[in-house]
């Protein structure tokens, strides 16, 4: 192996503990949560960090406690603009996603403002140099690179703390070169793979964004004809002065946590063993069957081509749809809740969140009362003492997006996360035009929670249901999946 060889494994280690590993306030967090622990199950890494000894965690926190003072935001009155580099909201674009991953924002550099200063596309940025390729753009001070091929929109809100400015020439160069994928990506598999990590990120960010940013779009513009508009001129540069010390902070963390003892090795082939300790078993499912099948740089990623969507996620695919489908919605009236199950009102509070969402966005107010109501007695049966406030107004997308979040922690603490999700992904699948019905139901998908909330579907009519739903997505027959998604939801 030749030393660039192991740069680049070394920084692709970095980088994918930043971007796709869990924060330590979740990582050390007990009881772990389904989701971290089908995380450990293939990341070696995230175990090592729980193996450390009380005197390395205590010293990884007074380290990490640093790197936050580092990471202060700079004092400014300046609005956000092309040039400027700002970290993004973790509360609202990260968390668990797609592969058992923990998506954490990443820094982004804005490239240009869009929709009356309250959206932004903006690229990625990098800071492990050892990756770069010629195609990407270079900050000042060795403070990182941009990736012009990972450009995605995000709102304003979204924007969590200015790091510093490098002027609007950077932007334009980004925009130059934007979607050209780097020709090194083929010739040196780890970049290519690095590349593929980066793209996963940006496309599970980009995806949370969407709400927000749509809803600052005219209904009847079309997202073709925004995307097409997004050129604007650039002006003078401002040199980046303060983006080098956290990069400074970043690296001594490296330093401390891959030097323990000066022995520790920190990215070897999967499979190999450590010298001082294994990393975690592979569960059977996850090992590759054929040398190509597994990657050089990190750990080996399970299967799972289906997760199940998030709150957020469902709703966001009614509110892209044309139209609205109306439906019968199956929920008791006059009855109350007071024995209801856990994961009956997990089930429940899944579909009356997109009952919600559809409600303001159509204007339907006797809807909008019936689903208020049905959550704001259905919350406390999963959410214990916590207080979950619903959201004043429907207009208000970031009250909407922390009271998806709030919903799903308490689901995830009470062990009715999957099917929460599975309420709000079914009544999401029922009210959204044909076309989005294609992209929510997939047979995956459908194998998925059937065999994941196996209490609620082991009835004769609903695994039948089940059966049909399977094949009619499979076939693409959109009136026979919503007749099955009905019996479903009437077998509930």
């Amino acid at each position: 192996m030749n030393d660039q060889t192991q740069k680049e494994r070394i920084a692709l280690r970095a980088v994918y503990e930043q971007r796709v590993c869990p924060p330590d306030d979740i990582l050390f967090a007990s009881p772990h949560s389904e989701e971290l622990e089908a995380h450990l199950g293939y990341c070696r890494f995230c175990a090592e960090r729980l193996a450390m000894t009380d005197g390395e965690r205590k010293s990884w926190e007074l380290v990490s406690q640093r790197v936050q003072q580092e990471l202060a935001p700079l004092p400014t009155d300046a609005n956000p603009a092309p040039g400027q580099i700002w970290s993004l909201r973790r509360n609202m674009l990260g968390g668990w996603g797609p592969l058992d991953r923990y998506f954490n924002p990443p820094l982004v550099l804005l490239l240009e403002s869009l929709i009356n200063d309250r959206t932004y596309r903006a690229a990625q940025i990098c800071n492990e140099e050892a990756l770069q390729c010629p195609a990407d753009v270079r900050l000042p001070d060795d403070s990182g690179f941009v990736e012009p091929w990972n450009a995605f929109v995000v709102h304003r809100d979204h924007l969590n703390r200015f790091i510093g400015s490098t002027g609007e020439l950077i932007a334009r160069r980004v925009i130059k070169h934007i979607d050209e994928m780097p020709e090194d990506s083929q010739a040196r598999p780890l970049i290519k793979q690095f590349h593929e990590l980066e793209k996963d990120v940006a496309r599970v960010i980009s995806e949370r964004a969407q709400i927000m940013v749509l809803s600052e779009h005219e209904p009847q513009t079309g997202i073709l004809e925004i995307l097409a508009g997004w050129v604007r001129p650039l002006a003078k540069p401002v040199r980046l002065t303060s983006l080098a010390a956290m990069i400074v902070a970043v690296v001594s963390i490296a330093i401390f946590y891959n030097s323990n003892d000066g022995k520790r090795q920190i990215a070897k082939v999967p499979g190999e063993q450590y010298s001082q300790k294994p990393p975690p078993t592979t569960p059977p499912d996850t090992k590759p069957t054929s040398p190509d099948a597994q990657k050089p740089g990190i750990p080996v990623k399970p299967p799972a081509p289906a997760t199940a969507p998030t709150l957020m996620a469902s709703a966001g695919s009614v509110m892209d749809s044309k139209t609205i489908t109306k439906v019968e919605t199956f929920q008791e009236h006059g009855q109350g809740f007071a024995a209801i199950s856990t994961d009956d009102a997990a089930l429940k509070i899944g579909s009356a969140f997109v009952d919600l969402v559809a409600a303001g966005r159509s204007g339907d107010s006797s809807a909008k009362a019936e689903a208020t109501k049905q959550l704001e007695s259905l919350i406390p049966v999963i959410a214990g003492g916590s207080s979950i406030k619903l959201p004043v107004s429907m207009d208000d997308k970031h009250a909407i997006n922390t009271f998806a979040r709030e919903i799903e922690q308490a689901a995830a603490k009470s062990g009715q996360l999957m099917n929460l999700r599975f309420g709000s992904w079914l009544q999401s699948a029922r009210l959204a035009d044909d076309e989005h019905l294609l992209r929510i139901v997939t047979p995956s998908l459908v194998e998925h929670f059937r065999n994941n909330v196996k209490s609620k579907t082991e009835g004769h009519s609903i695994t039948a249901a089940f059966d049909i739903l399977k094949k009619s997505a499979d076939e693409g027959s959109t009136q026979t999946m919503r007749r099955a998604l009905d019996e479903i939801k009437a077998g509930l």
